[in-house]
């Protein structure tokens, strides 16, 4: 069974854009060989993210997230069952809020 969950935090004050850009493409290649993909979005310190992927593994790998330091308020917003993972194609890309919370209608 496919998940896809969505979750909103903050970051922590020390984490950088360079920091953000190491977490996504470590992230992208890691989630690939889970076969887990994904969108986060940035916009100062607030973080949305969308993971899709099977339900198990979404599940483990958003334990870890919200065991993060790197970020605080960890909310999972939502948690549902998919047929298809919508960003097939994408273990982990980075877009801009405003492009999130459009993707978010289509989806």
């Amino acid at each position: 069974m496919l998940t896809r969950l969505r979750y909103a935090s903050i970051l922590a004050t020390e984490i950088t854009t360079t920091d953000i850009d190491a977490i996504v493409d470590k992230s992208a290649a890691w989630n690939r060989e889970h076969g887990i993909t994904g969108v986060l979005a940035v916009d100062g310190d607030s973080v949305l993210q969308i993971l899709e992927g099977p339900s198990e593994e979404v599940g483990e790998l958003f334990a870890k997230i919200s065991a993060d330091p790197r970020h605080q308020g960890v909310v999972e917003l939502d948690r549902e069952s998919i047929d298809a993972c919508h960003f097939s194609d994408w273990g982990m890309v980075r877009r801009s809020m405003a492009a999130m919370l459009l993707m978010i209608d289509n989806i």
